[in-house]
């Protein structure tokens, strides 16, 4: 039969069907078997007339359905393309009039996706979108179960087709249905979300890395669900970590981590840059997993490399400021016990980066200022001490970030800072710490001369010491020069402390024996302190048991009267103690022998000089014509003194 024909007789008997009011009536009924039969016409016209008007008969004849709908698929399988494309649209419709077609016409849409026309798979898309409007969980779980390999085995060339139809299905959502199905159907709680994502986590390890790629950052990670620190986003981070787990056991023994490097840069994705997942997951799964592993080369330097600088880059982000804490995060407990980890693994880490040939890039130097800060933090937050090894190993570094100041791609000022972070951890160079020491003891010595009990012999007013005199006439240039010699203590009384006076011109007068025998000097503020208290009976303690010199005790045997120096009232002598010594003004100089020693005669220089070696001088010591008794000398010497202890006296009291 001619096109026209065919095309007249169907459309005459559409026009009696259509005016039946009964549904189910038996002219509509033959209507739907004449358009299936009709399906297979030779005429394209014919088809798409048949194409058109299959849809409304379908609903009510249910024992004709299975027919009809194949019917369809044979028009989508049409040589002309024309009639193909109408059959796409014809598939939407049938969905749209009977709903329970929409799981095996979504499949049939999915497989359709691999045609070569361009305009034909545009139609076939939309019609895809179509049913995700009608079902979304159904038409998600169809399209998801062309993206799952099956677990039955297949031949080669199914393995191809289905690899390709995975691919297509992968692009479709990730390009044309994401925003429908980010905006409409995979809300929270949705069951369609949830059936689009346990379907892709079950994929991911399954598939090809590029259609990895696809179902982690194009799809799942678009989802409104997926939000930082997430229970998604930790759910998605455990799949990916028990496949790179797995392949990790295949790529050690080779040395190299080709797989297993993959699925550690995915993770790094989810929980470093897109944050979904807490950084702290990833960084413990490096210190179970991969940082034993990497003493003893068993992994090439470049994969090493790799983990240092992806463990240092968690370190940064796991520990930042601005991270969050949330359900799916660790608690601060547990952050910390995280970072005593870090500083342990710093050991293996640091010799890596440190005995690397290869030139390091601003990424690794980053990494490596994460792990040093973190050392930071443990010694200044725990009191932890570094142990040998480390402190060689941060030498180490220090060197390697002094020789990179001199390339041009890294920068200077994190370099700068590394260096300086490291010296803080280093312990002082013995030159630095002497010096330390140095300056704590000129301190400490500083602050005993200043405080209220200074050392022995050490003046409590001034802070001076007490002048040494020194006895011998060989004294060095650079000395300052002799004091005067103070006159003795008498019997009786303590030594009282040496007070600068005008001399007195006593020429003429015989030298005493005070002034002939040399006398220590005594410090003033001990002597005032070594004064015994006076005994009942006014005596001072020093007359009992014969105290005094010998020729004292010798003039006191003779019946001469006792020497006592000038009484001078208490006050008097609290005041000179405690006012400033001055120097008075330059008297005449008494005469003496040019040759008498400075300290004075001794007993046997002065006989000496009485028998003739000075009989020339008549200011001697003793001057008499005549050769005296030692005890008559002595007797002529006490007149003279008590002569000048009454002149004493009056000086005192006029002054």
């Amino acid at each position: 039969m001619e096109d026209g024909a065919q095309l007249n007789e169907l459309r005459e008997l559409l026009r009696r069907a259509e005016r039946t009011p009964v549904k189910t009536a038996a002219v509509r009924k033959d209507t739907l078997k004449k358009l299936i039969d009709l399906a297979h016409s030779q005429h394209p016209s014919v088809k798409l007339t048949v194409a058109e008007k299959i849809p409304a008969y379908l609903k009510d004849f249910p024992e004709l359905e299975d027919e009809a709908i194949n019917a369809v698929y044979d028009l989508c399988e049409d040589p002309d393309p024309t009639v193909r494309i109408r059959g796409y649209r014809t598939i939407s419709a049938v969905s749209k009039a009977q709903p329970k077609w929409v799981k095996r016409n979504a499949d049939v849409l999915v497989q359709l996706l691999q045609s070569d026309d361009t305009n034909e798979v545009d139609v076939v898309k939309r019609a895809l979108t179509e049913h995700l409007d009608l079902d979304p969980t159904t038409t998600l779980g169809v399209l998801c179960d062309q993206i799952l390999l099956p677990e039955d085995p297949t031949d080669d060339e199914e393995q191809i087709m289905r690899e390709r139809l995975r691919s297509l299905v992968l692009v479709y959502l990730s390009e044309d249905a994401k925003r429908g199905i980010i905006e409409r159907h995979a809300n929270s709680q949705n069951p369609a979300e949830d059936v689009l994502v346990s379907s892709l986590l079950k994929a991911i390890g399954k598939v090809r890395s590029m259609d990895t790629d696809i179902i982690v950052k194009n799809i799942l990670l678009s989802l409104p669900t997926f939000s930082q620190y997430s229970s998604r986003g930790k759910e998605l981070l455990d799949v990916i970590l028990t496949e790179a787990k797995a392949v990790l056991k295949e790529d050690v023994p080779a040395s190299n981590l080709a797989h297993t490097r993959y699925f550690l840069e995915l993770a790094s994705f989810v929980a470093v840059e897109k944050q979904v997942a807490h950084p702290a997951l990833l960084l413990r799964f490096l210190q179970a997993n991969l940082v034993p592993k990497l003493p003893g080369n068993r992994l090439s330097e470049e994969d090493s490399l790799f983990v240092f600088e992806l463990y240092g880059n968690l370190v940064s982000t796991t520990f930042r400021a601005d991270a969050k804490l949330g359900a799916n995060s660790p608690s601060t407990d547990e952050l910390s016990a995280i970072r005593v980890q870090v500083v342990e693994a710093c050991v293996i880490l640091l010799p890596i980066f440190a005995s690397s040939k290869q030139p390091h890039d601003q990424s690794q130097w980053d990494a490596c200022k994460a792990l040093v800060k973190t050392c930071i933090w443990r010694k200044t937050e725990k009191g932890w001490s570094i142990p040998s090894n480390l402190t060689n190993i941060l030498e180490k570094v220090q060197q390697v970030a002094s020789s990179a100041m001199k390339e041009e791609r890294v920068d200077k000022t994190s370099l700068e800072e590394i260096q300086s972070d490291i010296r803080s951890l280093l312990p002082l160079p013995p030159a630095a710490m002497n010096k330390s020491t140095s300056q704590q003891q000129a301190a400490s010595t500083s602050s005993d001369i200043n405080s209220s009990n200074p050392p022995k012999g050490m003046d409590k007013t001034n802070g001076s010491p007490p002048v040494i005199i020194k006895r011998n006439r060989d004294v060095p240039v650079s000395l300052p020069p002799r004091p005067s010699i103070s006159t003795p203590p008498r019997r009786g009384l303590s030594p009282r402390p040496r007070q600068d006076r005008p001399q007195r011109q006593d020429q003429g007068r015989p030298r005493t024996q005070s002034e002939i025998v040399p006398s220590t000097s005594y410090n003033k503020r001990d002597s005032t302190r070594s004064t015994s208290p006076p005994r009942r009976g006014g005596k001072p303690q020093s007359d009992i048991g014969g105290g005094g010199s010998l020729l004292s005790r010798m003039n006191a045997n003779n019946g001469l009267p006792k020497s006592t120096p000038p009484s001078v009232p208490s006050k008097r002598r609290a005041e000179q103690d405690e006012a400033p010594q001055r120097r008075p003004a330059a008297a005449p100089q008494q005469s003496r022998d040019d040759d008498m020693p400075e300290t004075g005669w001794s007993i046997k220089g002065a006989a000496s000089k009485q028998t003739g070696k000075g009989s020339g001088d008549r200011n001697g010591p003793f001057s008499s014509s005549k050769s005296a008794s030692l005890l008559a000398r002595m007797n002529n010497e006490g007149n003279y003194s008590d002569a000048n202890e009454r002149r004493g006296k009056k000086r005192v009291k006029s002054s």
